[in-house]
């Protein structure tokens, strides 16, 4: 008697699970890549692709870098501690620069910090926070770190919106 060694598909008994795995995965990925390529909301519309992309709350006029060097002040550095442009990172929601030397903080060494872009919708310039709200400037504190019994290194300002949120203009309100 011959034993044939072929499967009813005309495949090894060695190869046919294998085979079997690879038709399963093909079917499933066809299944389902049109959820992984079509998102949920495109705004705006890329291609037939989009980003997922954070942006500046309230921010109606993009936000720029500020005049007079603003910009260049960092939350946990200071004034001039940024090496390149303070812009805007879609993805993350907050704005940051490159900065001169690494610094530890948060239990690990950072090369960036976050830095305040401004908006100017009405020929008044106005810087943001990091996180692209706006300090209120009827607050007395202002923007410091001394909230909640110097919980934190970096310095916060209380927002429009009643948050806390970091902050770079310490050096320009108080000069410290």
């Amino acid at each position: 008697a011959v034993v044939s060694t072929q499967s009813t598909w005309g495949l090894s008994s060695v190869n046919q699970p294998i085979e079997v795995i690879n038709t399963m995965l093909h079917t499933i990925l066809l299944i389902i890549s049109p959820a992984l390529v079509t998102p949920l909301t495109c705004t705006p519309p890329m291609n037939k692709y989009c980003s997922p992309t954070r942006v500046c709350p309230s921010c109606v006029p993009p936000t720029s870098p500020c005049l007079d060097n603003k910009s260049n002040s960092t939350v946990f550095g200071g004034p001039g501690k940024c090496k390149g442009e303070c812009h805007w990172a879609e993805a993350d929601g907050f704005s940051f620069c490159d900065i001169f030397a690494p610094f530890y903080r948060d239990n690990r060494w950072h090369d960036w910090d976050l830095c305040s872009l401004c908006s100017n919708s009405t020929g008044r310039e106005i810087m943001r926070t990091p996180g692209g709200n706006v300090c209120d400037e009827k607050d007395k504190n202002g923007c410091t770190n001394k909230w909640n019994n110097y919980e934190v290194e970096g310095p916060r300002c209380r927002t429009t919106a009643g948050t806390l949120d970091w902050c770079t203009s310490c050096v320009q309100e108080k000069g410290e």
